[in-house]
């Protein structure tokens, strides 16, 4: 629990940041600085060691933006890059914002960072094709988590997302939908795997045509992950949230594939 002081000195870091940051973005213009809600915030995110041993603070600035219009992407395009220096950078998008999504990135992301999330808020809606393969392509500058939501991943990109993010502590999936028939191969795409937490929120299962519920889906999902031997020694932790199973069914399942180690997260 904060203490009062602790919030107060949170609130002048982030008053500072701000000050910051409006001073660097001085030259650009009026309308297009002020059209964009951008909401930049300090927090701190706990993240531990892939040992387990012991854990570590990743603390730093984290910024979150808002593609909301094409001002908005004008104006974070437009930005200096020394704004967008951070540990934490969340980008959520609302429109078809693919182009200014890969400018963005492609000039404005660091060059290393603790954690990435890209949030599609019209879930499903979107072609994501693209948005995937923007976060493929800055896989090798995220270094401890990775957070997507809203995506429709396929096993061929089930496969190519985890391979690329195999060198991260924490993979996370919210309101992402699986079409899954067959237990995906992954062996030998995970050697000497970083990975240590799954995390699988409000995940649809469903059959390869999209429109059915698959109840059978995180149990095929668990066969395929199991062919990786160094993810099946090395993931210590699985958050799975899903109304089609029970916590006894999602431990059986855990146990049955070799991950009876695996603490399952409440």
């Amino acid at each position: 629990m904060e203490s009062s002081s602790q919030k107060q000195q949170q609130r002048i870091r982030v008053r500072d940041l701000e000050k910051r940051i409006h001073e660097e973005s001085k030259e650009l213009d009026n309308a297009v600085r002020n059209s964009l809600y951008f909401n930049t915030y300090l927090q701190e995110i706990k993240i531990k060691k892939s040992d387990g041993d012991s854990t570590a603070d990743s603390r730093g600035p984290a910024i979150r933006i808002e593609l909301y219009s094409q001002s908005d992407s004008n104006f974070a395009y437009h930005a200096p890059s020394k704004f967008f220096k951070a540990d934490v950078f969340a980008l959520e998008i609302t429109k078809k914002q693919s182009q200014s999504t890969h400018n963005l990135l492609a000039s404005k992301l660091p060059e290393k960072i603790n954690k990435f999330s890209l949030n599609i808020q019209n879930v499903f809606i979107l072609n994501n094709s693209l948005y995937f393969k923007e976060v493929i392509r800055i896989s090798h500058k995220i270094l401890k988590l990775i957070e997507i939501f809203g995506f429709r991943i396929t096993p061929p990109k089930l496969r190519r997302f985890f391979s690329s993010f195999s060198h991260v502590e924490t993979i996370s999936l919210y309101y992402c939908k699986l079409p899954i028939a067959d237990a995906t191969d992954f062996s030998g795409l995970l050697v000497n795997t970083n990975i240590w937490r799954l995390i699988l929120s409000s995940i649809f299962f469903v059959d390869l045509n999209g429109s059915e519920s698959n109840p059978k889906g995180f149990a095929t999902l668990i066969k395929g992950l199991a062919t990786s031997s160094d993810l099946k020694s090395n993931l210590q932790e699985m958050f799975i949230n899903t109304n089609k199973l029970t916590h006894d069914e999602v431990r059986t399942i855990l146990d049955s594939n070799g991950f009876d180690k695996v603490t399952l997260l409440e």
